[in-house]
């Protein structure tokens, strides 16, 4: 091949390169590694597979109320440990107002994923109970899918390999700081058989029943919701990465 063809080729990625379309951080080998490590051990599909509804809160103006109904979530109330960080003057809006759009309103086994904003991006939750009337901002998503455990969904995400495909894909496009329903949707996720996505399910509900219906206090509360969270998220790794079969028994 002669040199007009190499040149050729450089200046079609260049042009790539500086019109933001192409991030050389994509091609960084701890995704690549990440995602051959993954698909080494289980088949991968598309979160878009599973997903029956995605929406995220109305943008714009808060218009909050202290007389409001409607619990209101922002990305500070989604938490590190699948937890929701309820504030001691949680906000609120008013029913059926602005910021209480009906297609954004929590349900029961729904994800909520915070869309925007590095280190945050990605950030999810599984959403194990209903928590009466309840919105979120336009910087969270809200995930309800089908097929698959929504609890192995968020505590994947929450893994060193799903952090690691998540801040991919936000590399992407060069400068990305949000990611939209499409690239949401491409997400892939290993093909857990169902026993383990059972299991994790079941740590994932009891580790949060422990959590909002034990009469603990304060920061011995939070010490042990970390604590059985990173052990879940451990099992999960060690699952991805070969070192175990099977979630060992609830403690």
């Amino acid at each position: 091949m002669g040199k007009d063809f190499y040149s050729m080729i450089t200046i079609v990625l260049t042009t790539k390169l500086e019109g933001g379309r192409i991030d050389p951080s994509y091609w960084d080998p701890k995704y690549t590694t990440a995602i051959e490590q993954l698909e080494k051990r289980f088949p991968v599909e598309k979160l878009g597979k599973f997903i029956k509804f995605i929406t995220y809160g109305q943008v714009g103006q808060r218009k909050l109320s202290s007389k409001g109904k409607v619990i209101y979530l922002q990305v500070r109330n989604v938490g590190y440990y699948g937890e929701i960080v309820f504030e001691k003057d949680q906000d609120k809006v008013k029913e059926n107002t602005y910021n209480d759009p009906k297609r954004s309103r929590v349900a029961k086994g729904d994800i909520l994923f915070i869309n925007s904003g590095w280190p945050s991006l990605g950030r999810c939750i599984y959403v194990d109970r209903d928590f009466g009337k309840m919105n979120v901002s336009q910087h969270i998503d809200v995930i309800r899918i089908k097929g698959f455990s929504p609890a192995t969904v968020a505590m994947f995400f929450s893994t060193d390999v799903g952090r690691k495909i998540i801040e991919r894909t936000q590399h992407g496009v060069s400068g990305m700081t949000n990611i939209s329903f499409d690239e949401v949707k491409s997400l892939i996720i290993p093909q857990f058989p169902k026993s383990i996505q059972d299991s994790i399910q079941l740590c994932y509900t009891k580790m949060l029943d422990e959590f909002y219906d034990t009469p603990r206090v304060g920061q011995k509360a939070y010490d042990l919701l970390k604590t059985k969270f990173e052990n879940l998220k451990t099992q999960v790794e060690d699952i991805i990465f070969g070192k175990s079969e099977s979630i060992s028994t609830y403690k």
